[in-house]
């Protein structure tokens, strides 16, 4: 019988096709097969260093730094309107610092920035809202009120951004995008919050970020993306807010982040995660001018967060994590718009599992590559190796989680942990959690393997770990899990059932398995579980099938 604390993990088995397709180097390989080596994570659960019932939905949340000098961290965090908005949180107990109410709420992840010892909040209001705080109290420097005049519903601030002083007055200054209620981007002042300029959209604006100076008078510029009715991206005179190019994009501009010079003439460019696209749903467009570079076709859902990922590829570019609303995590190549992997989440029914934030973590696994960190609301938390997308760690954090953010490390492992806001409140989690060294397991490949569709390692802690095929395509609901998985019921059969390595042990010899399946390149992964949803990979070998 399968215990209830069994992890699945799904593994990809693309069969080769013909006889001929399989080199007779790797014949002679597999007729003296190497041992293939992989980790064995250590019984590591992701522990929850600090929790914070905020009674409300976190949308928004930010580092704050130290401000009650305890060493470590503290997080501020500004839930949805009509909730508890705004508070500050203890990075160690996660007790209460302080709590300001507010008229309306948080609507983007983007509406909290920190700079030092101030606290910048976006707040949808009815009139609109900017605020400049001390980040010890939450009090006020500064209020900037955007709207003359009350809506009947809530202006709603869409991102906030701390800048370079553009002014000339000594003061960072302060970029807001602002949608429902107002349409417009706006450079504030970083001292009073007055007005610097302002540019009417003519529809929301999602985003307002910084570029390089595009006129040659030593100001950076400001990219803006948005619009539901007519898309838009556009490119404003940092120091006056003049336009300075404006295209048209298939689908609200929802989200953006500067690139590397993708054509090479010495200006940054600039992806952009559109909403219902007809085609594709992540653009690159030239920094200069917007033209179009590439369009990424196989990223064709509502893109809702962007993240540096690194140069996977040794292209000389940064290229780019892509969170979306069919619950999956791209790594696109910022050369060309391909998607180098791609990691789904544990649910694809659309909204109730959207892939919300995903977020650059650092390298953790030294691959040389940073590794992804993503929330959905599917209830996880989702580590993945950068370099291929594999699962590192997961966590089910009990609730629909809406923002991750990278806190200092604090215990000195070189890792950050990670501050989770989702419904209901806070949740803090020890960024080592399932990444530690362990025993290894070693696979040694006999001369005649063969699998299915699919297959699932399953691992039962220091009993035993199973080798589960598939030759169809269906869902599977397992004891302990709670969601489906893609493997056909009438066809599972087991294929590997033996102990697992105990600490510092090593060698399984897989069996003879039955030959049918010939050719097929098997991929696989150990798992280790410590409840349901919880559990770690190890790394992933690979080796194909000889035919028989």
């Amino acid at each position: 019988m399968l215990c209830s604390a069994l992890l699945p993990v799904l593994l990809c088995l693309p069969a080769l096709g013909s006889d001929d397709l399989v080199p007779a180097t790797i014949e002679a390989m597999l007729a003296a097969p190497p041992p293939l080596t992989f980790g064995f994570p250590v019984a590591l659960e992701a522990q929850v260093l600090a929790q914070s019932p905020s009674g409300g939905t976190v949308r928004a949340a930010a580092d704050l730094g130290d401000i009650n000098a305890d060493g470590v961290a503290d997080v501020v965090t500004g839930s949805l309107p009509g909730e508890q908005p705004l508070a500050a949180w203890d990075g160690v107990t996660g007790e209460l610092l302080w709590r300001h109410a507010s008229p309306g709420g948080f609507r983007s992840p983007r509406c909290l920035a920190v700079l030092r010892d101030q606290l910048l909040t976006g707040e949808s209001t009815p009139l609109g809202r900017v605020v400049c705080r001390r980040t010890s109290t939450g009090s006020p420097r500064w209020i900037r009120e955007l709207s003359a005049h009350a809506d009947t519903q809530l202006v709603n601030i869409l991102s906030v951004r701390w800048l370079e002083d553009l002014n000339g007055d000594g003061q960072p200054d302060v970029a807001v995008a602002a949608g429902q209620g107002l349409d417009q981007a706006l450079l504030l002042s970083g001292a009073d919050g007055s007005t610097i300029w302002s540019h009417d959209a003519g529809d929301v604006v999602y985003d307002l970020l910084p570029t390089t100076d595009l006129n040659g008078d030593g100001a950076a510029e400001l990219l803006a993306v948005g619009g539901d009715q007519t898309p838009f991206a556009r490119a404003l005179d940092g120091a006056s807010g003049a336009l300075l190019w404006d295209v048209p994009l298939d689908g609200p501009g929802a989200v953006a982040m500067l690139l590397d010079d993708v054509d090479g003439d010495g200006i940054r460019d600039l992806a952009v995660g559109q909403w219902n696209a007809p085609l594709a749903c992540l653009l690159c467009l030239s920094g200069a001018d917007g033209a179009r570079l590439w369009q990424a076709d196989d990223v064709c859902c509502n893109v809702t967060s962007l993240a540096g990922v690194g140069d996977l590829l040794n292209t000389g570019l940064h290229d780019i994590a892509v969170g979306s609303f069919d619950n999956a995590v791209n790594a696109v190549l910022a050369l060309n718009g391909a998607v180098e992997w791609r990691r789904e989440g544990s649910q694809t029914d659309g909204a109730l599992s959207s892939m919300l934030h995903v977020v650059a973590l650092g390298d953790l696994d030294q691959s040389g590559l940073p590794e992804v960190g993503a929330i959905s609301l599917d209830h996880h938390f989702y580590l993945m190796g950068g370099e291929l997308g594999q699962y590192m760690a997961k966590r089910d954090v009990r609730a629909p989680a809406s923002v991750l953010v990278a806190l200092p490390d604090r215990d000195g492992d070189g890792r950050p942990e990670l501050a989770i806001g989702a419904q209901g409140g806070l949740t803090i989690l020890d960024g080592n959690a399932g990444l530690a060294d362990g025993p290894q397991l070693e696979l040694t490949p006999p001369s005649t393997l063969a699998g299915g569709g699919e297959f699932v390692i399953w691992v039962y802690p220091a009993t035993y770990y199973f080798i589960v095929g598939s030759l169809g395509i269906d869902e599977l609901n397992l004891p302990g899990w709670n969601a489906p998985l893609l493997l056909d019921p009438a066809s599972l059969f087991l294929v590997v059932q033996g102990p697992a390595p105990g600490a510092g042990s090593v060698g399984f010899e897989i069996p003879p398995l039955p030959w049918e399946l010939g050719g097929v390149r098997l991929h696989l992964q150990a798992a280790q579980a410590f409840g349901p949803g919880d559990g770690w990979l190890s790394n992933r070998v690979s080796f194909t099938v000889p035919r028989r």
